[in-house]
C-alpha cells in the first residue's frame, strides 16, 4: 500500500521514546520519536529519527521531531494522536517528553496516550507464549542502576 493512502486512510501517531536513554549505545542518543500508522491492527512505521542530544542543556526532541516530519512530508497539523512513554524510566526524560507532546497536542489537536514502557515489554512477550507464567522486565536505569517490574499470571488476566 502506497504511504500516500495509508496517511489518507488511517490516524497518524507520532511516538516519543526518551524513558530509557542509557539503553542506546550511542551516549549521545537520547531516545527516539517515531510516526506510523494503525493498519489491519499493526503498526506501520512511515519514519525514524534519533534524538542526539550534544549537552544537557541542548534541546534535541523538537529538532528531531521537526526533522522526522520534514523527511515524512507530514505536516504537523495532520498527526491524530502523539504516543509517549510514560516510564518507568528518568525523571526528566520523562516529563521532557511528556511536556513536548501535551504542548504539540493542544497546538494542533492531536490526542495523547500514555504508553507503560514495562507493559508493553511484558505484553509483547506474552503474545508470544501460550502460557507466560510470571515475567521479569527489567529496563536500563542510569548508572549501574535499572527499574524492574513483575507481571504474575494472575496479572494476565486482565491484559489483553
Amino acid at each position: 500500500m502506497p504511504v500516500n493512502t495509508l496517511i489518507d486512510s488511517n490516524m497518524l501517531t507520532l511516538a516519543i521514546e526518551m524513558s530509557n536513554p542509557s539503553m542506546w549505545a550511542d551516549p549521545l542518543i537520547a531516545g527516539e520519536v517515531a510516526v506510523g500508522v494503525v493498519v489491519d491492527d499493526r503498526v506501520r512505521s512511515l519514519g525514524v529519527e534519533s534524538i542526539t542530544q550534544r549537552s544537557p542543556r541542548d534541546d534535541a526532541l523538537a529538532p528531531a521531531i521537526d526533522r522526522l516530519l520534514r523527511r515524512v512530508e507530514i505536516k504537523p497539523a495532520r498527526l491524530d494522536r502523539i504516543a509517549v512513554s510514560g516510564g518507568p524510566g528518568g525523571f526528566t526524560s520523562v516529563r521532557i517528553a511528556l511536556t513536548t507532546a501535551k504542548i504539540i497536542a493542544e497546538a494542533v489537536g492531536a490526542q495523547v496516550v500514555v504508553v507503560p514502557t514495562d507493559e508493553i515489554v511484558a505484553r509483547t512477550f506474552r503474545k508470544d507464549r501460550s502460557d507466560p507464567g510470571t515475567i521479569a522486565v527489567t529496563l536500563a536505569g542510569k548508572r549501574d542502576s535499572a527499574w524492574f517490574a513483575v507481571f504474575g499470571q494472575c496479572d494476565w488476566d486482565a491484559v489483553p
